[in-house]
């Protein structure tokens, strides 16, 4: 199976269902491996929990704007709606970069800009330090928060991320089998005076529905793991946990879109676990499992169109015709590709936003794959694919 909620096996989800007292001082550890030094990253418990914290660190309030890429997550929007309604969407191009003139236009009159990695790609970045130059040139430069969540979680990454932005958000919710984690390293003096002013802020446990989100994901994960070891995979929703996710996703949604839940504080088993990983050659990983990917799709002469091939993030997005269509075809070869944001409507939408919301599916990546997890996704995503893709894209 590729694709769908990553698992944990029995030994692994003990460490969120009976988590060991020691676990607490991973926190810290992890939060230097990505700030440096201590007092400037924050632990908290989903991605856009974080992004609420890094628009106060900035200062967002209701008078204020904000400007943000149009192609965007809903629940992006839905946390910056809880500080002011005043937004701004700078267009794109079709590999999700910035139109310069339209980007900068929008900095002058924002408070704060939100930019995006998408999928890590390495271009994508490239564009965000051109752009750097021009908006800290600025007479009254607008606040920038860097949005990595769809980049592999890598230290390294973050660093030269601090080139560019002020404040940087990353969750490794959709890197690693791990129910909850994402970190806001301030990088300018600015916001990390106001992080030094505001983290005493940060509860050190959620209240009984928040943590009871972390403890049905897990409880998810476990069956899901439990289900893909088993000789007999039945590919029933009961039996294969799918139910389990399903609705441990709806909760972590009600949880994470709450705006109380901004500044409680990660699981400390979350952090244990990622404080033992090798982040850095994890992303290398992912990194080579996605050029793998685009390489062996491209020498097929596939009719899939691939319009970012230097990805190292979560996945390869693709962009075909009939998106439904192309996961039913794969769904009897055990294949899942999700849609990473399948509806727009909360921003203005430019239209190549438009149509990545349309027809977008993300071929998933991880760094647990094997090459040949790598190579056969290849081969039935080039065998499925839309006749004519490669064209009307």
């Amino acid at each position: 199976m590729v694709g769908g909620e990553s698992p944990l096996d029995e030994d692994e989800a003990r460490r969120w269902l009976e988590p060991a007292p020691e676990m607490g001082s991973a926190i810290a550890g992890l939060c230097d491996r990505y700030g440096g030094e201590p007092g400037v990253s924050l632990w908290l418990r989903y991605g856009r929990c974080a992004l609420g914290v890094a628009l106060d660190l900035c200062g967002v309030g209701p008078t204020d704007c904000v400007a943000l890429a149009s192609y965007q997550c809903g629940a992006v929007v839905k946390k910056i709606i809880q500080r002011t309604r005043h937004t701004l969407a700078y267009p794109l191009d079709e590999q999700l970069q910035p139109l310069v003139e339209e980007f900068t236009e929008m900095s002058r009159r924002a408070h704060a800009v939100i930019t995006c990695v998408y999928y890590g790609s390495r271009s994508g970045g490239r564009r965000l330090e051109t752009l750097a130059a021009q908006v800290l040139a600025l007479p009254n430069r607008p606040w920038v928060i860097e949005d990595r969540v769809m980049c592999a979680p890598d230290p390294d990454g973050v660093r030269a991320a601090a080139r560019r932005c002020d404040i940087t958000v990353l969750s490794f919710r959709k890197h690693y089998p791990v129910p909850d984690g994402a970190l806001l390293v301030a990088h300018s003096a600015r916001a990390r005076r106001q992080l030094r002013a505001i983290e005493p802020r940060v509860a050190v446990r959620g209240t009984v529905v928040q943590d009871e989100a972390i403890r049905q994901k897990v409880l998810a994960k476990r069956g899901r793991g439990i289900w893909r070891s088993s000789p007999n995979m039945v590919d029933d929703p009961v039996v294969n946990a799918l139910a389990e996710s399903v609705a441990s996703e709806v909760l972590v949604d009600q949880v994470a879109d709450s705006r109380e839940a901004d500044y409680v504080s990660g699981s400390a088993a979350s952090a244990a676990f990622l404080e033992r990983a090798n982040l850095d050659r994890d992303a290398d990983r992912v990194e080579a499992l996605s050029n793998l990917l685009v390489a062996r799709l491209s020498a097929r002469g596939t009719d899939v169109a691939l319009p970012l091939t230097d990805c190292r993030g979560l996945g390869v997005p693709m962009l075909v015709s009939d998106p439904a269509g192309v996961r039913r075809r794969l769904m009897p070869w055990g294949v899942f590709l999700p849609s990473h944001w399948p509806a727009g409507g909360l921003l203005p939408a430019c239209p190549t936003a438009r149509s990545w919301h349309r027809h977008e599916l993300t071929m998933p990546i991880s760094s647990r794959m094997s090459d040949d997890d790598a190579e056969y996704l290849a081969k039935v995503v080039g065998q499925n694919g839309n006749e004519g893709d490669r064209e009307s894209h």
